[in-house]
């Protein structure tokens, strides 16, 4: 009985240490990001690709009167998923460190997306969630599943990032976890406007 309470815990820290490991070199990047979500209040989801960026200029095009402030913001939803973010890692991530500024823009167009942020099937299966001026976000999946987190709820751990990792008041690099065995990664692109 002892034999099996001891298999159970190292198992169970096995877990947790593969889980908290943060990506190292070469992000397994899978494609591009898919929104899947409304583009007018109370409309029919739509399914567009690309970064944050990208998708909110095609929502634009689409419905040139977009506001994300017609959109529902469901608090209690908010609040219960905020509780299942686990651990940061700060200044581990391979690739150097972006500029705050710019990653405070990839927030600002995440928040602005009313859907879901779609990620395939992993492990370890990345896709590139927002870009601009070298500085990107990243969304990886540890799931043998995909997931479509909110979008707005993908924000905030950029946030954490930014308020948990900054140095110097103007870069940073980080990694946070979901106990949905997903992460965020803020680091360094370089090939991105």
């Amino acid at each position: 009985m002892k034999l099996d309470a001891a298999l159970v815990t190292v198992l169970s820290l096995g877990t947790f240490l593969v889980q908290a490991n943060p990506i190292m070199p070469g992000l397994p990047v899978k494609g591009a990001m898919k929104y899947v979500g409304p583009i007018t209040p109370g409309g029919a989801n739509v399914t567009l690709e690309g970064t944050a960026e990208h998708i909110h200029a095609q929502i634009l095009k689409l419905n040139p009167k977009f506001n994300p402030g017609d959109f529902h913001d469901d608090k209690s939803d908010h609040e219960l998923r905020t509780r299942s973010k686990t651990n940061t890692i700060c200044g581990k991530i391979a690739g150097g460190r972006a500029n705050i500024r710019h990653i405070d823009a990839g927030i600002r167009y995440l928040n602005s997306l009313p859907g879901g942020c779609y990620a395939p099937a992993g492990p370890r299966a990345c896709i590139r969630i927002s870009c601009s001026y070298g500085s990107a976000i990243y969304l990886c999946n540890d799931n043998n599943h995909s997931i479509s987190p909110s979008c707005k709820y993908l924000a905030t751990f950029a946030a954490d990032i930014g308020n948990a990792c900054r140095y110097n008041r103007r870069y940073i690099n980080g990694q946070e976890f979901d106990s949905d065995r997903y992460n965020v990664i803020l680091k360094l692109y370089g090939a991105c406007r």
